[in-house]
């Protein structure tokens, strides 16, 4: 029995050890900048300050009941991704949705951006239908961010969901807008613990069966 009790020890400390996901969006203060960057607004990140999550940019939902008043994001970006700002490396998004909310009339898509871990911190970059990229940080130098970027930040109003919506905006095209959502991953310690903790109920199971 000793010896079990030491199994469901060694188990639980690696998932007391890792604390709950969490992530911010950081804005630049004042707005952005324009004389150094080019572009009009504030620029935006976002930073993994606990835990592991995929990413995914989503539609902006303007009505819950209709679906012909909300755009899809698909339907006015032609390309989408994020820019790593350790590296600066631009990084195309892998093209793999998920469905985030539905009911009888709508249906709001999550587009996958990519995973991230605490400390990881990265800016989104998308392309308009006019293929012109447009980023959440960075000046017209790089280049995700095209000469026809007009500016970006978050909106003031918060979509039917409730959710923040950011956006990045064109000269002579639409206003491309979307909100960021992520979802937690276990990292490999806590799935290591939990794989632990099934043989260890699968040993008590077999050595009760052996009174």
């Amino acid at each position: 029995m000793k010896k079990i009790l030491l199994f469901l020890a060694c188990g639980m400390l690696p998932i007391m050890g890792f604390g709950a996901f969490q992530y911010e969006i950081v804005k630049s203060s004042p707005g952005g900048g324009f004389l150094s960057t080019g572009i009009w607004g504030s620029v935006y990140t976002v930073k993994v300050t606990e835990g592991a999550g995929q990413f995914y940019i989503t539609d902006k939902i303007t009505s819950i009941s209709n679906a012909n008043l909300n755009t899809a994001f698909s339907s006015v970006a032609t390309a989408y991704g994020t820019v790593d700002l350790a590296t600066n490396t631009m990084h195309n998004a892998s093209g793999e949705t998920v469905t985030v909310f539905k009911n009888d009339s709508v249906t709001q898509t999550g587009y996958a951006i990519g995973s991230y871990k605490a400390g990881d911190e990265f800016a989104i970059w998308l392309a308009n239908n006019n293929n012109v990229n447009g980023a959440s940080a960075g000046s017209l130098a790089e280049e995700y961010n095209d000469w026809g970027v007009l500016s970006r930040g978050e909106s003031s109003e918060t979509d039917a969901l409730g959710n923040r919506i950011f956006f990045v905006d064109y000269v002579g095209s639409s206003k491309v807008e979307f909100g960021v959502q992520a979802v937690g991953q276990p990292l490999p310690g806590v799935l290591l613990a939990l794989g632990c903790m099934g043989g260890v109920g699968g040993l008590v199971q077999r050595l009760r069966r052996r009174k």
